[in-house]
């Protein structure tokens, strides 16, 4: 049972070892206290949350520096009695299981992460197969904020989609990897919700009801007057992603750990950036600032912009009056 208190510590193990371990920890104190002794020793691995590849060849040098290190002992003589490890076969023993689990915990831990930007990634193709729908019976143009009202904002796509019957579970609204992923499916409120909400409430709405993705603001044009997106299957075009946040600077998305973002283009792929520019030669763009390095509408229909679900464009249009 002590060999899987490391695997329990960082959540390696299977779902039924899980559980077994958790059964014994309630039981027996010393093994509380082994498993406090694991989490003092590993909390330095903390400090640095950042995922890095191993390095080219690791595996390989690590296998040397202890086939190196093996101290040769003399072959007995057959005898009667058990044949016992010396503390050469401990320390060998030892330095090998440390070595593994080096290479192990990290290689799960990446996979666990790769799978979830998979699964994020997913969900944006379920949401751009709705978006695509959506514009067929709209003269072509994707569910977009109002420029006044309940609406303007940048979550108003999923409210849209729910109401025309594009999207018959939430719960592809939510990333794997977000620390505010529940599992379970998100309720999206009505768009008769929406126009009654006031103050607070309809804050609420506007954090909550994008999920942890937000749409494409639109543009204004030189008369100022708004263009909601219309839908061109442009490669470069960002239409939905993960949230950013409005935390730093750069505005990167928290859903990924800050690691990066999974973007939907409107012509239906995904692609997932480390930063928040995307770099088609002809188009460079940042999808999370406007022309002017602002967030808020483009200023012109190939200016995307994603901003916060608190984000308004009534708020923006008052201050720019």
């Amino acid at each position: 049972m002590r060999e899987q208190l490391l695997g329990f510590l960082v959540g390696a193990l299977d779902p039924d070892e899980h559980d077994a371990v958790e059964a014994e920890l309630r039981g027996s104190s010393d093994l509380k206290r082994a498993l406090d002794e694991l989490r003092v020793a590993a909390e330095p691995l903390s400090w640095d949350q950042q995922h890095f590849a191993p390095p080219e060849g690791l595996a390989a040098r690590t296998v040397d520096y202890v086939s190196r290190r093996k101290v040769a002992i003399p072959i007995r003589e057959f005898g009667g009695r058990t044949t016992r490890w010396s503390l050469q076969d401990f320390a060998v023993a030892a330095s090998i299981l440390i070595a593994a689990s080096f290479l192990f915990f990290p290689a799960v831990s990446h996979s666990r992460m790769v799978a979830r930007i998979a699964q994020c990634g997913n969900n944006l193709r379920q949401i751009g197969w709705g978006l695509q729908q959506y514009s067929l019976y709209h003269n072509g143009y994707a569910p977009s904020p109002s420029p006044t009202g309940n609406l303007a904002s940048s979550a108003a796509f999923a409210p849209q989609m729910v109401a025309a019957g594009l999207m018959p579970d939430t719960r592809v609204l939510r990333c794997p990897e977000s620390p505010h992923n529940s599992g379970k499916p998100l309720d999206v409120p009505t768009l008769a919700q929406i126009e009654r909400a006031v103050g607070k409430q309809l804050q609420r709405f506007h954090n909550a009801m994008g999920g942890d993705y937000r749409g494409a603001l639109g543009y204004l044009d030189d008369q100022n007057q708004y263009h909601p997106v219309r839908h061109a299957s442009r490669p470069y075009f960002a239409l939905v992603s993960d949230a950013p946040s409005i935390g730093r600077d750069d505005h990167q998305s928290g859903n990924h750990g800050g690691s990066g973002q999974n973007v939907l283009f409107e012509d239906g792929h995904v692609e997932f950036l480390k930063t928040c520019r995307c770099l088609p030669a002809a188009h460079p763009d940042d999808i999370f600032e406007n022309s002017d390095g602002l967030v808020a509408p483009g200023h012109s229909p190939d200016d995307s912009v994603i901003a916060p679900g608190s984000f308004s464009l009534v708020d923006f249009e008052q201050a720019g009056n």
